[in-house]
Formats: structure tokens, sequence, C-alpha cells
């Protein structure tokens, strides 16, 4: 709702210092953020300057996850492609961090032990000749661009009574949790939204806390964790 890229950035960096005062220092941040046109038509790259403002701050920048969204919002430009992609900022306050990367292994396609030759040439073009490696039992890494996610832009949300713009799929962010929080730990959500954070945190066995402006979503987010009042800690009013 800001009415220029520099005052939307100087709003989200009150909140992520606040994100970085109350974070652990073997604790994760990670941000999901697209990016906007202006009246002209030109990106505004506000992913790539919420980066560079967090770095000056202090953040160590580990990774740029890029979402691929496979039923992306459409659009009715003729000037530039649909948009279809968001990205993931992963950021971490020190180098010694808990980062639990077993817990989103992705299983071999073979099941053999040993992984495949890669098919690589030398300069002379001839096939270069490979020793094959024992892989690990639990999957091999994971990469940095998510394209297995089936979501549309907009969530709906209690049939046609509210709608939130900016809603992520809870497989999105369910290998997020797993590989920057242990079990028990606490996952914090500054934009809570609609409550996906909490349902998923809370199915993996991590307790959350979650803000969120908008009243009107608080119902939705009690219903979509399966918790009532008195399930709650609450702070001020």
């Amino acid at each position: 709702m800001e009415e220029s890229p520099e005052d939307y950035l100087t709003n989200l960096l009150k909140v992520f210092d606040e994100c970085q005062r109350v974070l652990k220092d073997s604790g994760s941040m990670f941000i999901v953020i697209g990016d906007t046109y202006n009246s002209n038509g030109s990106l505004q790259n506000i992913p790539q300057r919420l980066s560079i403002e967090l770095i000056d701050r202090g953040w160590l920048s580990r990774n740029w996850l890029v979402w691929h969204k496979t039923n992306p919002k459409p659009e009715s430009v003729k000037t530039r492609w649909n948009t279809s992609y968001e990205f993931v900022l992963f950021f971490t306050k020190s180098q010694n961090y808990y980062f639990n990367i077993d817990s989103i292994r992705v299983p071999y396609k073979n099941k053999s032990i040993y992984s495949g030759s890669p098919r690589h040439h030398n300069l002379n073009h001839s096939p270069q000749i490979h020793q094959e490696i024992l892989v690990n039992p639990l999957g091999k890494l994971p990469h940095d661009f998510l394209d297995d996610i089936i979501e549309t832009s907009v969530s709906q949300e209690s049939g046609d009574q509210l709608k939130h713009g900016a809603t992520f799929p809870e497989k999105l962010i369910e290998p997020l949790i797993k590989v920057g929080s242990m079990e028990g730990g606490t996952v914090l959500d500054p934009f809570c939204g609609t409550g996906t954070t909490g349902k998923v945190s809370l199915s993996n066995s991590r307790k959350c806390v979650g803000y969120e402006i908008n009243p009107s979503f608080y119902e939705i987010v009690m219903n979509k964790c399966g918790i009532t009042d008195s399930d709650l800690v609450k702070v001020g009013n």
C-alpha cells in the first residue's frame, strides 16, 4: 500500500530488524517475495534491493531459491512474458547456524548405492571417464529451483468472503521449516496472513508465533491451525 518502493522497503526493514533482534544466532530467515512494476512498466527489483539492504544490516545471504508457479495468475500484458515465479531469500545471522539438510533430501531415481558416471566430454570431445561414487542413502541435495508446487497466486479462504493475495502453498514452506528448525523449536511469521506457516509448523512438531494486522483473518487462522482461544498465549490487547 506504500506510495513508493523506498517506503515499502523502509517498512519491510523495520520488521526484519526486529526479526534479527529476536532470532537465535543459530537461526535462519526465509523471505518469500515477488517483484512489482511501476506505471512505466519497469520492474522495481524489490527482492534485489531488499537483499542488499539486509546484507548491509549484517545478514548473511545463503541462497536465492526460485519458486516456479506452475499455475500462475494470468496477465493481460502484451509487451513482456507472464510472471510465473517468486523468490525465496535465505538469510542467516551467523556462519554457525542450524541446517538439517538430511531432512529434505530428495530420493534418487536410480536405486543403486552408486551414482552413475557423469556424462562429460573433454576439449577433444572424447568422453571423460569418472569413477562411480557412493551416494547418500537419504537422497540427493535438493535444488534451488522449486517447480513442482502447484498453487494459484490468489488463495480464497472461507468461500467468497475473504481473499488473501500473498499466499503460498504448504509444500513450499515445509522444507524450509524442517531444514531451519528443530522439532520443539519455534517458528516466527511476522506476516501471518491466513496461517499457513502456523499450520505447517504445528504439523511438524514446532511451535509458532504469528503476527497479523488484519483482524479479519483471525478465525481463518484458528480454524486452519485447529486451535481455540484457550490454546493461545496472548500478548497485549
